[in-house]
């Protein structure tokens, strides 16, 4: 593999405590967002005694509208009553889904 076979991506932990043990709603919402900016949204966990959802939405962070992309995903949490718990950069590879 050469440098052009990696790429660098954001991901930003979203946490969230729920009125009810159905967390689908929130999930879509989360996917929807990252589908609209070509990001990518998954659960990171959800327990259903707490009613506590953990969400992950990454994006490529070496292209030249990333930090806006991060703006967007503040802006969803705010609005959303999400806490960031943190950020994670990686490089991953682009056959990883594939593996």
């Amino acid at each position: 593999m050469n440098n052009s076979d990696f790429y660098t991506c954001k991901t930003v932990n979203l946490q969230k405590f729920l009125d009810s043990p159905d967390c689908d709603f929130e999930v879509e919402a989360a996917k929807g967002l990252a589908k609209a900016f070509s990001m990518w949204a998954e659960v990171s966990f959800f327990d259903k005694d707490l009613m506590l959802l953990s969400i992950n939405i990454s994006y490529v962070s070496d292209m030249v509208f990333s930090p806006d992309l991060l703006d967007v995903i503040k802006s969803f949490a705010l609005v959303n009553r999400y806490v960031i718990l943190g950020y994670k950069d990686e490089v991953r590879s682009v056959y990883e889904a594939e593996e």
